[in-house]
């Protein structure tokens, strides 16, 4: 892949050694059917299977493949997507879990709302199979998060997004300050969403939990209180996650945004 791809793909993964092979696969066949540069980064949070051996697999063998990451200690999703945010290469990050609950041959969907102009475009899915608690806190969290933060989306909650790249960045996402997407919907006021898939989770467990739902509410509330424009970069503090061992392919070194 010569110059700047036009998309960095984000992949958290945890426990998912069952689904990641299958999964890889078919990102790497929809991106290449899409015909234009792309890259895939991989996070590992820390799972206690076998998911690492298979992701260092899956890296040795794919050169669109750039970025390898496993935490230290399990650090959460919003530290995997921070990690990949500040390797990224591409002019817009596409955001997509793991599990086989969304298809990753919606991308191309997702990728002709963004080029009509869209700073954020989200999976909206239409049919959901999860259980009627969960559905039902959903639905009451994203209007709550509509109406704190003003964002036009239906579906907050859904992984599935691709983002200008520069808008995220302008945050200075980094190990003190951990990536939020309430604070970036809100900075993306040319946003829309598109119908997507939807399936029951075919491995393991779900990593929503009510405490991770009251978190992003949270985050909808202090955003609110932050005035639109407010400085923005890196927090002060200790690092929020530790990264063990990152490889990246030869060439592909993070580029200056």
């Amino acid at each position: 892949m010569n110059g700047r791809p036009d998309f960095s793909v984000i992949l958290t993964c945890y426990n998912e050694e069952r689904s990641i092979r299958d999964f890889h696969a078919r990102v790497t066949k929809t991106m290449r059917a899409l015909g234009r540069p792309y890259e895939v980064l991989m996070v590992n949070d820390s799972s206690p299977d076998r998911t690492l051996e298979v992701l260092n697999e899956l890296f040795d063998g794919d050169p669109a493949t750039t970025m390898l990451a496993d935490f230290e200690r399990n650090s959460g999703q919003a530290a995997g997507h921070t990690v990949a945010i500040t390797e990224a290469r591409g002019r817009a990050l596409v955001f997509i879990d793991s599990d086989l609950q969304v298809d990753p041959e919606d991308i191309p969907l997702l990728v002709a709302a963004y080029d009509k102009g869209m700073d954020l475009v989200g999976g909206r899915r239409v049919q959901r199979h999860d259980p009627l608690f969960r559905r039902a806190a959903s639905a009451c969290a994203n209007w709550l998060i509509r109406r704190i933060t003003g964002t036009p989306l239906l579906d907050v909650f859904c992984g599935f997004k691709i983002i200008d790249t520069k808008i995220v960045k302008s945050f200075g996402y980094g190990p003190r300050r951990l990536f939020r997407i309430v604070e970036v919907m809100r900075a993306c006021p040319r946003s829309c969403e598109v119908p997507v898939s939807h399936h029951a989770r075919p491995h393991g467990r779900s990593g929503w939990t009510l405490l991770r739902l009251a978190g992003l509410l949270l985050d909808a509330v202090r955003v609110s209180l932050t005035p639109a424009g407010a400085a923005r970069g890196h927090a002060g503090g200790p690092p929020l996650y530790t990264v063990r061992t990152l490889r990246r392919k030869p060439g592909k070194e993070t580029e200056d945004q």
